[in-house]
């Protein structure tokens, strides 16, 4: 059995690095930076690509690692983020776009199931949600309007 000493935040670090070099690639890394969405009432943490525009987010990628060891524990990652991204658009904080690049997919039949339910609820939240894999969809979403 693999196993993985990476914690999930030190996962998701390793993510953004990576999608932080596919920004580099195309030569648009500069558009994005580190930002909390929110205002001091109602805040995410540090989201590592958020541009800005005339003083506002405008949009905002983060990657979710759901390859936590149970489905609930993937579950609960992913209700997290909906939770925080459904918040600041409640609060009219946050009217951009938003992308989630999931990584997670395993030979698990009930994790992959959770998978599955992760994306659909971080969906519901207005956000566009691919596969962390699918560089191509991220690089579309990064250069997109």
């Amino acid at each position: 059995m693999h196993r993985s000493f990476h914690t999930p935040e030190q996962r998701e670090a390793k993510l953004a690095r990576g999608i932080g070099n596919w920004l580099k690639e195309v030569g648009i890394s500069g558009r994005f930076k580190q930002a909390r969405l929110g205002n001091d009432e109602f805040e995410t943490p540090e989201l590592p690509f958020v541009e800005q525009r005339d003083g506002k987010a405008h949009k905002a990628m983060k990657p979710l690692n759901l390859g936590q060891t149970t489905p609930s524990a993937i579950l609960e990652h992913a209700n997290r983020w909906q939770f925080r991204l459904a918040e600041i658009r409640r609060r009219h904080l946050f009217a951009g776009r938003f992308l989630f690049a999931v990584d997670g997919t395993n030979n698990d039949k009930k994790r992959s199931r959770a998978v599955e339910e992760a994306r659909e609820l971080l969906a519901k939240a207005e956000a566009s949600v691919v596969s962390y894999q699918d560089k191509q969809a991220v690089l579309e979403f990064a250069l997109g309007d």
